[in-house]
């Protein structure tokens, strides 16, 4: 029995070294639209989905975030806890199906934009407002996603 509290002891400072690790180095990829790369964080879980870019108080040069939403769908997105504007990338499989610029982020006690696609998209991703139209993204661009 004093063996077995061991190899459990053990998976579970194991378990929590993973999340930590995990909470410090946030699973990322490189996504690449018409010609352009991105370094993208990756948002799987309905937590880091729920949560995305909110209260986080700058983006990099060319970094966003990559929404992995499952199924094709009208899927809402909203700027909660925002510092920064937004533009939204939306994909169905890896065709740019549509697209937002220039999201505001809501300032003081306003309400936070909401906003959906025009057509049903299984991926999103947010970059820095002025992205799109600094690399000529456009409806009907492929995206090439890489480690």
């Amino acid at each position: 029995m004093h063996k077995t509290m061991i190899i459990i002891l053990g998976f579970i400072v194991l378990l929590f070294g993973l999340i930590f690790w995990y909470k410090l180095h946030p699973l990322q990829t490189t996504v690449t639209i018409n010609g352009h790369t991105f370094v993208a964080k990756l948002a799987i879980t309905e937590n880091e989905k729920r949560k995305g870019l909110g209260g986080q108080k700058t983006l990099g040069k060319d970094h966003g975030m990559l929404f992995l939403m499952g199924e094709p769908a009208y899927h809402g997105f909203w700027m909660k806890d925002m510092k920064f504007p937004l533009d939204f990338i939306w994909f169905n499989d890896k065709t740019v199906v549509d697209i937002t610029q220039n999201v505001p982020n809501p300032i003081g006690d306003s309400q936070p934009v909401s906003l959906k696609p025009r057509y049903p998209a299984d991926k999103i991703f947010e970059v820095n407002a002025g992205d799109v139209a600094r690399y000529n993204i456009s409806i009907g661009n492929m995206m090439k996603i890489s480690n």
